[in-house]
């Protein structure tokens, strides 16, 4: 029957708490190789973007991505991996973390991002800065690896 994406979303009873917020669909094509569509499930629900709930059809795979994660590492009181939380910036990440221990560095936080073509990026952030209120927190991208080094003294 005529369903769209939210219906077959509830009808299985909609997101565990290891969903993500990436929905993928892969139409049922007949004629060449399936294209595939992906739908941020926060832009489902908003009444702003209407066209993010699509009409499905017979065959259509949808696919709830796991939630993306970050990982903290160094002078932070819980180093680990942590699940990404929509807007989550490094300082809100370092909070997650525990906070700083008493050696660290806060003028030259590292965040590792892989970049579309595969190479590695490093970008330093000011956290002194941030806390200062004279740069913008820095957003955490999925996969981003945070290390917050040793002061020294």
């Amino acid at each position: 029957r005529n369903m769209r994406l939210i219906d077959v979303l509830a009808e299985a009873g909609g997101a565990t708490k290891d969903a993500g917020s990436r929905i993928l669909i892969t139409p049922l094509q007949v004629d060449g190789a399936p294209g595939q569509l992906l739908i941020d499930r926060d832009s489902l629900l908003r009444k702003d973007s209407p066209d993010a709930n699509l009409l499905l059809r017979h065959g259509d795979i949808v696919a709830v991505a796991e939630k993306d994660v970050f990982y903290i590492r160094g002078e932070v009181t819980k180093p680990g991996a942590y699940l990404l939380e929509s807007g989550m910036t490094v300082l809100k990440a370092i909070s997650l973390a525990g906070g700083f221990t008493q050696f660290a560095s806060r003028k030259q936080v590292d965040v590792l991002r892989s970049g579309d073509n595969g190479v590695q990026e490093k970008i330093t952030v000011n956290l002194k800065a941030i806390e200062a209120g004279k740069q913008n927190d820095f957003r955490v991208g999925p996969n981003d690896t945070i290390i917050v080094p040793r002061r020294i003294f």
